[in-house]
């Protein structure tokens, strides 16, 4: 099948048949070439073999070779030029063959390659290894050789070979080696050799690390971390500040691994570190220097960090900022509410606060801890319908709880619904029925609304639960002269005077009801109990008197006046009521000296007079009444009386 394209035979006729014709060179030019070469050769033949000064003095017009253009080498299969004055860097593990030694000479026979010691022209004969050429050599040290390149004796120029361990040699010794300096010191002479060797540059950053030459380690961990970042590295270099207490560097290198790795580890560690060596207010401006640095994926996290680090430093209105900012990051926990209302509520914005705990409690319907805070924070705002509402509700579901009902009855206390605070109050003595305080506060609300009754048994519970309480006892005592109940009211006045036996209204309160009962015996077996214990209390020998003289027992009664006469002795009636006494018992003396003593008092009392001139007619007449007058009148005489 035959294609449209032209076939290419190789040659260009166009260019074939108009080229021009080379010229022959004319032949007498030939021949002198010819002659030229002719006088070269046997000029180089005569210096060969001929005298040494002819030599000397042709050397400078001949083609023959003068100076050292360089050295080819084929190392390791590498071509490697070295030129004069150069230096060949030899490894004692290499072979290598010097292939050529360039001149400016035609000729290339007749040069040398001269050293002490060494025999390089076997170099030149063939491929041969460093060792065969220093056998046994360690090559610990490097070995320099001076090398001259001679054309017959004529020096031409030199170079130098030098035989040295390259890095992976010292890196095999370095592994070789135990001791942590003679380590560190053989790896240092690796990375002189390569310093792109990361390994064995990250080896020696280790060393330096644990022979505490920390600056040296955090200098080669930075150099490595310019060419790339990496994990490794970098959690190297967060070693080493940590241990040098470079506290700033160290935490931005925890920003670099946060940003590389995005680690949630990595983002705790930051966290802890900043606990560890840093205050709250400082780790708080830290974080907040960081906003824009921090990954998006822990955005959540990080606020809530922050706002711990606010909250221990109390910058109550930066913490609550930062838990809106939370919200708006995509934070769900409800508990952000609960910490956001606290922030409010620190910061003194209490309408915000007081939201903030009420979205919390949509989530968190039971928390019983929490709808009492509520209320709280609803009291604190004087919003106390709101308040009494959270209360109420809450005892609705939960009647049992104490601190409820506690919180709402010192609410109602402040609006001083007395019908709602007992309603309370029963509720509490229901859940607490030793609580002597609250069945006290219950018996003065029935009190107040009048509910004798219902007062008196609370009253009676409190007296119940405390031998020794007064006030429920005086509140006895008024309800059951209420009610008429002298037998109760006779047991609380007993019960408060052993209580309050200073308090002379309560005797002379049981004297009236003893005496409004007609119950003598009692009030006078009370009251000479009462007058031993304190003898110098008149009402009691009174009571006495009293109660002795209805019951008869006149010998009762003088004592009383005896002991009333002694409290009183300028009270006539009491002597003259035991002159009468005395009398009325025949006790003629007795009688007469209190009617004495009354005259004493008062010369002038009439009645006096006639009961003295009676007595002493009685003591003269045996009883008589019938005596003379001149008796009388001289016996009253005697005893100092005037009539």
């Amino acid at each position: 099948m035959l294609s449209g394209r032209k076939r290419d035979y190789g040659r260009r006729y166009d260019a074939t048949l108009f080229r021009p014709r080379r010229e022959r060179p004319k032949a007498g030019v030939r021949a002198a070439k010819w002659l030229l070469v002719l006088a070269v050769v046997a000029a180089g033949v005569f210096v060969l073999v001929g005298p040494k000064g002819v030599e000397d003095r042709l050397l400078p017009y001949l083609p023959v070779p003068k100076e050292l253009q360089g050295v080819e080498v084929v190392q390791n299969g590498r071509a490697v030029s070295v030129p004069p004055g150069g230096t060949l860097k030899l490894n004692p593990k290499d072979t290598f063959h010097i292939e050529t030694v360039k001149t400016d000479g035609w000729i290339p026979w007749g040069l040398e390659i001269v050293s002490v010691g060494v025999d390089f022209e076997r170099a030149r004969e063939a491929p041969v290894a460093v060792q065969d050429l220093w056998p046994g050599e360690a090559f610990e040290e490097p070995r320099r050789v001076p090398v001259e390149v001679f054309w017959r004796g004529h020096p031409l120029g030199s170079f130098t070979v030098v035989v040295e361990w390259d890095a992976r040699d010292w890196l095999e010794k370095a592994a070789e080696t135990e001791d942590p300096r003679a380590k560190i010191a053989l790896l240092e002479r690796v990375v002189e050799a390569d310093p792109k060797n990361v390994l064995a540059r990250t080896h020696l950053a280790g060393l330096y690390a644990e022979e505490g030459r920390l600056t040296e380690a955090e200098k080669i961990y930075r150099e490595i971390l310019e060419t790339g970042r990496s994990r490794p590295m970098l959690e190297k270099l967060l070693e080493i500040h940590t241990r040098q207490g470079k506290v700033d560097a160290a935490l931005g290198v925890h920003m670099e691994l946060l940003q590389l790795t995005q680690d949630p580890k990595v983002f705790e560690s930051l966290l802890g570190f900043l606990r560890r060596h840093k205050k709250a207010p400082e780790a708080a401006a830290f974080l907040v220097r960081q906003e824009e640095a921090i990954p998006r994926a822990f955005l959540g996290a990080y606020y809530l960090a922050l706002a711990d680090f606010q909250t221990e430093a109390g910058l109550w209105a930066d913490v609550a900022k930062t838990y809106g900012k939370a919200l708006k990051a995509g934070v769900k926990d409800p508990n952000v509410h609960y910490n956001l209302s606290v922030a409010h509520k620190m910061a003194g914005n209490l309408d915000h606060a007081v939201q903030a705990l009420e979205r919390y409690l949509q989530a968190n319907p039971k928390d019983v801890n929490n709808r009492l805070r509520l209320g709280a924070l609803l009291e604190e705002k004087k919003d106390v319908q709101g308040a009494r509402r959270v209360y109420q509700e809450l005892l609705k579901s939960n009647p049992g709880n104490e601190q409820a009902l506690l919180r709402l009855i010192a609410l109602l206390e402040k609006e001083k619904d007395k019908t709602a605070l007992a309603s309370a109050y029963e509720s509490l003595v229901a859940l607490r029925p030793e609580d002597k305080v609250a069945w006290h506060n219950l018996a003065l609300l029935y009190y107040e609304q009048e509910k004798w009754k219902e007062a008196a048994k609370a009253f009676e519970k409190v007296a119940g639960m405390d031998p020794r309480d007064v006030p429920s006892r005086k509140y006895l005592l008024d309800l059951y002269q209420k009610a008429g109940n002298r037998k109760a009211e006779t047991r609380v006045l007993e019960e408060l005077v052993g209580l309050e036996p200073d308090n002379l209204g309560y005797y002379d309160t049981y004297f009236a009801v003893l005496n409004n009962s007609g119950d003598y015996k009692k009030m006078v077996a009370f009251f000479e109990k009462a007058a031993k214990e304190r003898p110098n209390v008149a009402a009691f020998h009174q009571y006495v008197l009293l109660g002795s003289l209805k019951l008869g027992d006149k010998r009762k009664a003088l004592v009383a006046l005896e002991n009333l006469v002694r409290l009183k002795p300028k009270e006539k009636k009491y002597l003259r009521q035991a002159a009468q006494l005395h009398e009325s018992l025949k006790q003629y003396d007795e009688a007469l000296k209190k009617t004495e003593a009354i005259l004493k008092l008062d010369p002038g009392d009439r009645q006096a007079k006639d009961d003295y001139l009676r007595l002493r007619m009685l003591l003269l007449g045996g009883g008589r009444t019938d005596l003379g007058g001149k008796t009388v009148l001289y016996a009253c005489k005697s005893s100092g009386v005037v009539l």
